[in-house]
């Protein structure tokens, strides 16, 4: 019995080329040789093939010569190109023949010898990123910083405007651009929220400070990203716009920072400043209105009203102190039946949230929009014709293309609620009633009815 060998410890018989015809044929003797040896020492007789010879069975057979056996094989075709030529070039070159030239990797943005250059403000860093330690993650608490960042979103704002053809303060269109001018404008909602944690890290108090809130709430609108809409509507209504206000009070004046310090800005940029300044109200009246909307068209009908009574009424804690002579003293409760003091504690709109004088957020007439769009999307008062008016675009007021910006987001379940109520009441309706009441074109009313289970036949729209 044969010990076994491990395999690095094993010898290989020699590779023959396949031009030795005197080894090949000398191993296929041996290899014969040990097969007919082997059929010696088995037991029987052999059973000779037909039209065979008995005796030449155990007589080893002839081989093929080299050249036979390698002419069965695949001969790969000969390459066209002359790499004689090439070669002799390459070989005085010192270079292979397969190599790029180093002119063939370009960099994807211009710069100086061939190298990306990265703007300064694309690798800004976030204050919530850097933990607040004083890394180089607060550099947008500097408030000169802040200038120069606010007038890079300005630039990208720009340069989004002439890659898409939307209008400026309008959503993008529905079509195959769609989405992609939704992600462009992600991504500067992300830089103004970016601006925002600065703002608000470094305690800056101003008409910059109003301005960057404002126009993130914008872009957030436009961008339908409604999480950092809420971020910013909240922080800007009503607790901005109040600090300044008390500031103002105060005559207390806060400079953006030093004179050595200060970094000059571009003429569009001061007169932009300038005019915020220079204004005698400002825009809390619009933006109140946005919040509003928000919690109408998201947040639900509760938070809504809670809101309005919170930004419509003045303090109710103070008008009640005026009154009652008990709640002056800090030592007096007022006593609650189960034994306990009645709790001070109050809600958002049980507080309000009125100026230092004593007035209101803003008045009820300042919101005059969202009041009937309550009414509009009411359980009790809904109307569809009012909601198709109120997002209609044929205002060509800014301040209504926002509001109507948000509120258009209720506008397929109005649709659906508006269906449902048709086939209620209905068992046909005329076309162009149909059209109107679903706020919709004349052309587009027989696609909506079929979609909804319905059908269209001679200008009449069968509900059911």
């Amino acid at each position: 019995m044969q010990r076994y060998q491990p395999p690095h410890t094993r010898q290989r018989p020699p590779r023959h080329l396949p031009g030795d015809s005197s080894s090949s044929s000398n191993s296929v003797r041996v290899d014969s040789q040990r097969i007919s040896d082997d059929n010696l020492l088995k037991p029987g007789p052999s059973i000779p093939r037909r039209n065979e010879n008995p005796v030449n069975n155990f007589a080893p057979r002839p081989t093929r010569a080299p050249s036979d056996f390698s002419s069965d094989k695949y001969v790969p075709r000969q390459s066209r190109r002359d790499w004689s030529s090439a070669a002799s070039n390459s070989a005085s070159l010192g270079t292979s023949v397969l190599a790029s030239p180093a002119s063939d990797i370009r960099p994807m943005r211009p710069g100086v010898g061939g190298k990306v250059k990265v703007g300064e403000m694309e690798l800004m860093q976030s204050v919530s990123r850097s933990g607040g330690d004083g890394a180089n993650g607060d550099a947008l608490k500097d408030w000169g910083t802040q200038e120069r960042y606010r007038q890079y979103i300005d630039e990208r704002i720009d340069s989004h405007y002439k890659t898409f053809d939307t209008p400026r303060h309008t959503p993008p269109k529905k079509g195959s651009r769609e989405k992609e001018e939704l992600e462009g404008l992600a991504s500067i909602v992300l830089l103004f929220r970016k601006l925002r944690e600065g703002v608000v890290a470094s305690h800056r108090i101003d008409a910059f400070a109003i301005e960057v809130f404002e126009s993130s709430a914008h872009l957030a609108i436009l961008a339908q990203n409604r999480p950092q809409l809420l971020s910013a509507l909240s922080g800007l209504i009503p607790g901005l716009y109040k600090a300044h206000d008390d500031i103002k009070d105060n005559s207390k004046t806060r400079t953006p920072s030093e004179p050595s310090d200060r970094v000059e800005v571009d003429v569009t940029a001061q007169m932009r400043d300038l005019n915020l300044l220079a204004r005698e109200k400002d825009r809390r009246v619009e933006f109140a209105s946005l919040l509003l909307l928000y919690h109408l068209v998201v947040s639900g009908r509760q938070t809504f009203f809670d809101t309005l009574m919170g930004l419509t009424c003045p303090p109710r804690r103070d008008m009640a102190r005026s009154r009652d002579p008990f709640l002056n003293d800090p030592n007096t409760s007022i006593p609650r039946s189960d034994g306990g003091a009645k709790s001070e504690t109050k809600t958002e709109s049980e507080k309000g949230h009125g100026t230092p004088d004593g007035h209101p957020f803003v008045s009820l007439d300042d919101v005059g929009f969202a009041r009937k769009a309550a009414i509009a999307l009411g359980e009790e008062t809904f109307s569809p014709l009012m909601y198709f008016n109120l997002i209609s675009t044929s205002k060509p007021s800014a301040t209504i293309t926002y509001e109507s910006a948000i509120l258009r987001w209720k506008e397929g379940e109005v649709r659906d609620k508006t269906w449902e109520i048709m086939k209620k009441g209905y068992l046909s309706v005329g076309v162009e009633w149909a059209g109107k009441f679903a706020g919709i074109d004349v052309k587009e009313v027989k696609a909506w009815a079929e979609g909804k289970e319905g059908k269209m036949e001679a200008g009449i729209v069968k509900l059911r």
